[in-house]
Order: structure tokens, then C-alpha cells, then sequence
């Protein structure tokens, strides 16, 4: 009898009770009362019984030595034979072994101590007959923190060539802790021991999280960057919510540091910053908080920290996570004797090993000092940069410009550049912007004209103050008694209003600015009037841009400013490309027709990238592409902000051309370009654009980061189909992974946006996937609620697919949930509700016979899950008569197999599988032949006949099965 069968059935439920609840501190406290009462019995079993539940609970919980005192006592009790038997002794020979392994983790306890627990461990496993293989690695552990590289790796090759036995630790947990004690003296060695785990051959409850995460860190130490991004990706996702997982939870925030992305590291850590206060062993505490100060510093260092954490300055709780990594360390050396685990904490903290490149592209765009970020408008398929020229003209983050030498000068220098859409546009008005308050105190009486054209220009800067701006420019044009600048600020700040306005108030707005430019142009101020309809069919209130831009071009056209005229001719033909090709063509050779504009640094690639539109819009997709890369591909300096634009809709491109590769490659540069530039919906462009390529080619795990950072920047009311392709494409990596539940959160959210889109179809087809994948969850009552609501999409829209797919699944959930007499009645009347829905819809003519022998099969399935083999016969012979091709038929017959065998019916089975055998190799259907083979096979054996069913597995095993 074991312990539990001696004690009071009392006090074992209420010992249950305590193993139920949590693990903490309360389930802590609760196990310290029961043993308090089993103390006051006087009996032993029941004290025993108390102690090993606590010692459990203790396991936990922060470390304390007192806790060696319940260890102590378990010690003792071996020396009582009479009172434990061999159930006893292995539970005790196992909290006697977690008390080596938390000793080792606690600098309180001497070396002394530990080595003497050790040595009697090692005499109680002889004495029991178990094997030394926990004894070697204890062993290993010790030497380790010894800093004896020798003797650690004696004790692994001895713990390798021992024998395992139930004193063992799993086979999946124990390279992680035999590579940790390799790690500082033998990184190869230990990445070497880890490969069985990291392979995929070896899993646990922990494993392989806490050897993917090892082996990222060792890899990346070893000047192996592919791998540790590798082992990263892989490990992080399963970890990330895991606090008993904390030390590989820092090892991943450390190689994150050192891949050069603190970004990530940083935001990985704060929502998990509060662990370290509940973390059970000071190692571990001691690891966690030397990754948290890295990750602090390097943001801080990179200027991208948050001011303060946990209401306190974000240095001073980076100080005091390195102090206290810092004081434990220290600890450890003090028992240890040596400097080792300060050695290795100070690595860790080593900021010289941060890089300035980041090796994996941002997640989000975090704040850096003098950081500015992009406007962002729309485009045809891309909701950023719509106007190419103006983007390509914006600043991005830079150091403080050089001071303009005066404001009439610098004035002349602005009108210059953008006459000739000259690049230094950006850099002029950021000079103006940076210098305007000492300029001004400058200024004269004629320098006022020149005040108010810069105000005026730079209002329309990123993070400038339009409003103040165009208030300042307005009064300098009437300091200057210039009235055509006057109208040119009252154009400029209707538009602004007119961003604020809605409906006929907006038009009416707009309407005064038409007016007022028609005013400059009937004044015969004809450039000025041309560049006021160029700001008007620019701006984001245009409602009729084209016509706007025409009226532009006309009032250009004798003013010799050749570049501006064909900027604005190709702006046009952009508004035309999808809605008069002809016209937008026109337009196209106009513009190469002007002096200057074919070699012009961003009118020839604009060109080219437009024509590309074209043929994309004609199918000729080989043609655009060539077009378009050309557009991007010449020599445009080191500014990536006015091919933006084209390399979003060159990504378009790709995908239809199903280039992945190339997708990669662009979606890079964009990722680039958007952290560069702050723009945070750049960024979840790119990285949807980055999702899609990684999709594609084999890398769901990249697929899923990139698809989970995007789809919070993408505003579902703004842009619901580009929510609902992230979502869905998401959903599809989560599959890929195995997380069914995640993808079916993405699934509902992609089937939510297209309905708010008013996409129907796409909805309904989301829903069945979201109730598919929860299926696969085990979330029954959320599968039968999508399946409902896409079944109920499907009779809306009369898709007779999706309602008769949508019926068939909801009644397979159904059953499923155990009522299999509900779901077989929605399954029978799917076929006649089908029909019916399709006259509804003017059908008369559909015909379901094709779809009959599934549902037949599908039903008999359901009675087998019911446990009704028998009438799972009678209905999937029925399947069988039905089936109109030999696949169905053959399917058909192997479930036929399946069932017979549940029913034991062992001959009918054997020889119903005997005559299909050769069809299911010859018709490559492996799986329904895997599916039926188990259930024949244990069917033979229920039978007695062994060695048929041998004979079975061996011919299943020669088929590859």
C-alpha cells in the first residue's frame, strides 16, 4: 500500500482538494496547514502524505532554504523500511532530487551542503537499485558552477552512457539542462546536445521551448545569426505567455538585443517586466532581470524608451534590474569561489555586443528622439503616398539642418527646387521649420513676400502647425501688400478647413477655393492661378481631382515651367489610368513630349511606373512588371521615400505574377523605408506585403509575427478589405502552425471586416473557415455559431455552395457536441433545403447527385462517434450505391472497412479490405487507407488473431503507412 492508501480518507480529500487548487502561495499555504494537522494526529503516513504534497507546492513559489527542512524530513523517513513501500520510496527519491537541482539555485545554501546531499543521493539510488544517470547530471550541474569545463563534460559523457530508468528525468528535458552546463565551456558541444530536442524528435510540457531558446542564444554566440533567428521564431510564440518558462523567455529578449532589434526585445519584456518578482529560484530571478536592464539600456541607448515604467524613470529601473542581477551573481561566486556567474551576467549585460543594424524588420514604429513621421493618403490599392512628387518631398528623421543664410536667399533657393522638383526640397523647408524663429527677428520689409510664400510651403510639412503656419503667412502677405499671395494662403487654408469638414459644408469650402483661384486666373495671374488648381486637385478634399488637374495644365501650359507641367500631366493620367486608359496615354506622351522631363530624376521613372499601371490594367502583367521595376530600380540615391508608392503597387504586381521571392525582396525595402520614415502604416503594409511572401514560401511562423503586428495599424473602418485579407492570411499561417484556436479569432476578424465592407460572399467563406478551424479548437459552441452564420450568408446571397458546405459542418458540430440525432436531421435535409434555396433563386435545373454519396458517408460517421457501428454500416453501403466516381466509391468502402471492424464484423472487414487494397494504392489514397488500417488491425486483435493483424500493420508499414 502506498502512503495515500494509510492515511485518514479524510485528510487524502482534503490533500486532493489542496493538488487541485493553483500553484502559489495560497495553494503553499494551505498544504503548510494540512501538514500542521497532520503533525497534530501524531501518525507518520499522514505527515508524509503532507509533506510530499507541500514539498510539491514549495516547487513553485520563490525559494526560501527553510524549505530544506521538509527535505530533510522525507530523508529521514527512507530510514523507516517498515513505514514506506516502493510507490513511497519513488516519490520521495523524486522530491529528494528537485531539492539537488533548487539547491544548486540557491547561492544560500554551501557548496558543502550541496555536496554532501549530492553523494547521499547517489548512495540511496545504489541502494534502490535505480540507475546514476540523475546522479551524473547533479554532478555536471555542480562542476558547472565550479567553472570545471573538464569535469562537466566527464559527467555528460557518463550521464549519455547510462541507462535510463524511472528515476530519469524526461528524455525531452534533459539536453537542455546537460547544454546548459556545457554552454560556457563547450558552445558547440552544447548545441550538439540539443539538435535531438530542437529537431522535433522530443517534446514535453517544456521542451522544446526551453532548447529552442538555448540553442538561439548559443547559436547566435557562435556567429550563427540564421539559426538564432531560426530557433527564435520557433521558440517564442509557445514561451511568450509562460512565466515558469522565464528563463527562456530572457534567453530569447537577449538574442533579440544582439540581433540588433531591442524594439522587439522591448516591447516583448513589458508586458512581462512584474515576473521576476514571483519567479521561484534566484538563477532564474538572476537571468530575467539581467535580460530586462539589457533590454532597458539598448532602448535607451537607441532612444527608443518609454520615460518612465511602472511610474518610475525607465534608467533607474534598468539600474536596479542590473544591481539586483548583479547582487545575485554575486551570490553565487561568493559560494562558488569563483567569478563565473558574474562573468557570464556581464556578458549579458554587454552593450558593445549590440549592434546599429537590425537583423529582422521592425514589428511597430517606436518614438525616437526627433523623430517625425509621414502624412499618409491614399492610393489605388495602397491607402499610402498617393502623391508620388509630394511624399518623395517629406522629411524624415535627420539631425537639425544648417541655418539658411536669409530668408529672400532662401526663399529663392525653395522656388528654384520646386520648379525643378528638385530632391532638396525636403531639406529646405525642414531648414525654414528649424531656423524660422531666429529668421524672423531678422526679417525686413521686403522679406516679408518671401515669410509668407515659405509659411505657406511649409504648412503643408508632416508634423507642422498648419493652422499656425498659414495664420503667420497670411500676415506677412499683407505686410507685403502682395494680394495675390493673400488669395494664394486663403486657397491653402480653405483646404485645411475643408479636412476638418463634412458633406455640403466640405463643397462648399471647396468651392470657395475654385472661386479664388478662378479669381488669380481671370486676373491674368495665370501661373499662380495654375499652381492654386495644382494645390486644389492635390489635396485630400479633391472631389473631382482629374478635372481639377486639367484645369491646372491649361493655365500652365505657356508659363515655361516644363517639369511642373509634366508632373502634373502624369498626376493626371494617374487618376485616369483605371477609368480612361486612352485619355491617361494621352497625357503620358504629352508629358515626354516637354524639355527635361524624360531624364528627370523622378518624371522618367513616373513614366515608366504609369505605363506599367496601364498594362496591368490591360492583364498584361509581364509588361508592368518590367515597367514598374524599372521605375524603382535606377539610380534614385539613398532616398527610398519617392519609390514608395511605386513599390507598393509593384508588390501587387508580384503577387499576381505569384513571385514571392521578389515580393520578399520589395516588401524588405519597405520595411526599411517605413521604420526610417515613422510611418506606422507603411510599416503594416510592408509587413502584410512581408506576411504574404513568407506565406508563400514555406515560413508560417515569419508569416503569423508579421500578420499579427500589421493588422492593429490597419483600421478596420478605413480600410475593412485590407483587414480582411491580413486576418484571412493570418488565419491560414495559425493553421500552418497548428494553432486552430488563433486562427479562428483571425478568421472571425477577416470575416467581420468584409462584412462591414458590404463583401458578402467573402464573409460567408470566412465564417466557414472560422467554424472549421474552432472545430479543430474543440470550441464547439463557437464552430456552430460561425457554420450558423455562414449558412445564413449562404441562403442570403443564394450561394447554394456555401449554404450546403455551411449546413453539413454546422450538422457535423452538432453531432459532434453529442447529439447525434439533431445533427443527422440537419444533415438529411441539407440536400432538400439546397434545392429549395436554389429555386428560390431561379435554379430549377441544380442537381445534388454528386454531393449525395458525402453526406450519406458523412452521416455514418456520426453514427460511429454515436457509438452505433452498425447503423454506420447499413448507411455507408448506402454511401457506397450512391457514389457516381471510383474515388467516392473507394472512400466510401474504406469507411465501410472502418465500421465493419467497430462492429466486429472481422471477417466482412478483412475481406472488404482485401478487395480494395490494390485501388487505394492505385487511386494514391493513403490517408483513408492510414484512417481504416488501426481499426482492422485492433479489431483482428479483440478476435484473437494476432497474427493477422501482424500480417495487416507489415503490408500497411511496406505501403507507407
Amino acid at each position: 500500500m502506498t502512503v495515500w492508501d494509510r492515511v485518514d480518507p479524510e485528510f487524502r480529500r482534503r490533500v486532493a482538494a489542496i493538488e487541485d487548487l493553483p500553484h502559489g502561495t495560497a495553494q503553499v499555504r494551505q498544504s503548510e496547514d494540512a501538514l500542521r494537522a497532520a503533525q497534530r494526529t501524531g501518525r507518520f503516513a499522514e505527515e508524509l502524505a503532507a509533506r510530499l504534497n507541500l514539498s510539491q507546492a514549495l516547487y513553485y513559489v520563490p525559494s526560501d532554504p527553510s524549505e530544506l527542512t521538509h527535505y530533510t524530513w522525507l530523508r529521514a523517513a527512507l530510514e523507516r523500511p517498515a513505514d514506506v513501500d516502493e510507490a513511497d520510496i519513488r516519490n520521495i527519491m523524486w522530491r529528494l532530487k528537485w531539492a539537488l537541482s533548487r539547491m544548486l539555485q540557491m547561492p544560500e545554501v554551501e557548496l558543502t551542503t550541496i555536496e554532501e546531499a549530492v553523494e547521499d543521493f547517489g548512495r540511496l539510488l545504489d541502494r534502490y537499485g535505480f540507475r546514476a544517470r540523475p546522479l551524473h547530471d547533479a554532478l555536471a550541474h555542480l562542476a558547472q558552477e565550479r567553472q570545471d569545463g573538464a569535469e562537466v563534460r566527464r559527467r555528460i559523457t557518463l550521464m549519455r552512457a547510462e541507462s535510463r530508468d524511472e528515476m530519469s528525468d524526461c528524455e525531452a528535458c534533459e539536453p537542455s539542462g546537460m547544454a546548459s552546463w556545457l554552454a560556457p565551456f563547450d558552445p558547440a558541444a552544447a548545441l550538439e546536445v540539443l539538435e535531438p530536442v530542437v529537431d522535433g524528435g522530443l517534446s514535453c510540457e517544456e521542451e522544446p521551448e526551453r532548447s529552442l531558446a538555448l540553442h538561439a542564444l548559443l547559436s547566435l554566440e557562435t556567429g550563427d545569426a540564421d539559426t538564432a533567428v531560426r530557433m527564435h521564431r520557433r521558440g517564442w510564440r509557445p514561451s511568450r505567455d509562460r512565466p515558469e518558462l522565464a528563463t527562456a523567455v530572457a534567453r530569447h529578449l537577449v538574442v533579440l538585443v544582439r540581433l540588433g532589434n531591442t524594439d522587439r526585445a522591448l516591447d516583448a519584456l513589458l508586458p512581462r517586466l512584474a515576473w521576476h518578482d514571483e519567479l521561484p529560484l534566484p538563477e532564474e530571478r538572476m537571468r530575467f532581470v539581467a535580460a530586462a536592464a539589457l533590454t532597458l539600456r539598448s532602448a535607451i541607448a537607441a532612444g527608443i524608451a518609454p520615460e518612465q515604467v511602472d511610474g518610475r524613470p525607465v534608467a533607474q529601473v534598468a539600474d536596479e534590474l542590473a544591481a539586483e542581477a548583479a547582487r545575485i551573481a554575486a551570490a553565487f561566486d561568493r559560494r562558488n569561489g569563483n567569478e563565473g556567474t558574474t562573468r557570464s551576467i556581464a556578458a549579458w549585460l554587454d552593450l558593445d555586443q549590440v549592434p546599429v543594424t537590425p537583423t529582422l524588420p521592425p514589428l511597430r514604429i517606436h518614438d525616437r528622439t526627433g523623430a517625425s513621421s509621414s502624412d499618409a493618403s491614399s492610393t489605388d490599392r495602397h491607402p499610402v503616398a498617393a502623391d508620388e512628387s509630394r511624399s518623395g518631398l517629406r522629411g524624415s528623421r535627420q539631425t537639425r539642418p544648417a541655418r539658411p543664410t536669409g530668408i529672400v536667399e532662401h526663399w529663392a533657393v525653395l522656388e528654384r527646387q520646386m520648379d525643378e522638383l528638385d530632391p532638396g526640397i525636403t531639406g529646405s523647408l525642414d531648414a525654414w521649420l528649424a531656423h524660422r524663429g531666429d529668421l524672423l527677428t531678422e526679417v525686413t520689409d521686403e522679406g516679408w513676400l518671401a515669410v509668407s510664400r515659405l509659411d505657406r510651403a511649409a504648412s503643408g510639412t508632416a508634423g507642422a502647425n498648419a493652422d499656425e503656419l498659414l495664420t503667420s503667412a497670411r500676415e506677412a502677405a499683407v505686410r507685403a501688400g502682395d494680394e495675390v499671395q493673400v488669395t494664394r494662403v486663403d486657397i491653402a487654408a480653405l483646404l485645411q478647413r475643408a479636412g476638418s469638414e463634412e458633406g455640403e459644408v466640405r463643397e462648399r469650402t471647396i468651392g470657395e477655393a475654385r472661386d479664388l483661384a478662378d479669381g488669380l486666373a481671370e486676373a491674368g495671374e495665370r501661373r499662380e492661378a495654375g499652381y492654386a488648381w495644382a494645390s486644389i486637385a492635390g489635396s485630400d478634399v479633391a472631389s473631382d481631382p482629374a478635372s481639377d488637374y486639367a484645369r491646372a495644365v491649361d493655365l500652365l501650359t505657356d508659363q515655361d515651367v516644363p517639369l511642373m507641367l509634366g508632373r502634373l500631366l502624369m498626376t493626371r493620367a494617374a487618376q485616369l489610368v483605371a477609368t480612361d486608359p486612352r485619355a491617361a496615354t494621352a497625357d503620358l506622351d504629352r508629358a515626354e513630349e516637354l524639355p527635361g522631363v524624360r531624364d528627370h530624376w523622378l518624371l522618367g521613372r513616373e513614366t515608366s511606373f504609369q505605363r506599367g499601371r496601364l498594362a496591368w490594367s490591360e492583364g498584361d502583367t509581364d509588361t508592368a512588371r518590367k515597367l514598374i521595376e524599372s521605375s524603382v530600380d535606377e539610380d534614385a540615391g539613398d532616398d527610398v521615400r519617392p519609390t514608395v508608392h511605386r513599390r507598393l503597387v509593384l508588390a501587387d504586381v508580384l503577387i499576381d505574377a505569384q513571385d514571392f521571392t521578389a515580393l520578399s525582396a520589395q516588401a524588405r525595402v519597405l520595411l526599411t523605408a517605413a521604420d526610417e520614415l515613422g510611418e506606422a502604416h507603411l510599416l503594416a503594409l510592408a509587413q502584410r506585403l512581408a506576411g504574404i511572401a513568407a506565406l508563400r514560401t514555406g515560413e508560417p511562423l515569419t508569416a503569423a509575427e508579421l500578420f499579427e503586428a500589421a493588422l492593429p495599424e490597419l483600421e478596420p473602418r478605413d480600410h475593412p478589405q485590407l483587414v480582411g485579407s491580413t486576418a484571412d492570411q493570418l488565419g491560414h499561417a495559425l493553421r500552418q502552425l497548428g494553432d486552430h484556436g488563433g486562427a479562428r479569432s483571425a478568421y472571425a476578424t477577416a470575416a467581420t471586416a468584409y462584412e462591414a465592407a458590404g463583401l458578402l460572399e467573402a464573409s460567408g467563406e470566412l465564417q466557414f473557415r472560422a467554424g472549421d478551424a474552432a472545430w479543430d479548437a474543440g470550441d464547439l459552441d463557437a464552430a456552430e455559431a460561425h457554420h450558423a452564420r455562414a449558412r445564413d450568408l449562404g441562403r442570403e446571397l443564394g450561394d447554394l455552395g456555401l449554404f450546403l458546405s455551411a449546413t453539413r459542418d454546422h450538422a457535423g458540430v452538432v453531432a459532434t457536441a453529442g447529439d447525434v440525432q439533431a445533427g443527422l436531421e440537419e444533415l438529411d435535409g441539407a440536400e432538400e433545403a439546397t434545392i429549395a434555396l436554389a429555386k428560390e433563386h431561379g435554379h430549377d435545373d441544380i442537381d445534388l447527385t454528386a454531393q449525395r454519396s458525402g453526406i450519406l458517408l458523412q452521416g455514418a460517421n456520426f453514427l460511429a462517434t454515436g457509438d452505433d457501428p452498425g447503423a454506420a454500416v447499413v448507411r455507408a453501403r448506402s454511401a457506397i450505391d450512391a457514389a457516381v466516381d471510383d474515388e467516392d466509391r473507394l472512400l466510401a468502402t474504406a469507411n465501410l472497412v472502418r465500421f465493419l471492424a467497430d462492429d466486429d464484423q472481422v471477417d466482412r472487414a478483412v475481406a472488404t479490405m482485401t478487395d480494395i487494397w490494390p485501388q487505394l494504392s492505385a487511386h494514391r489514397l493513403q490517408g483513408a487507407r492510414s484512417q481504416t488500417l488501426p481499426a482492422l488491425c485492433n479489431a483482428l486483435a479483440r478476435a484473437g488473431r494476432d497474427d493477422e493483424a501482424d500480417t495487416w500493420w507489415e503490408r500497411g508499414e511496406s505501403a507507407g503507412d
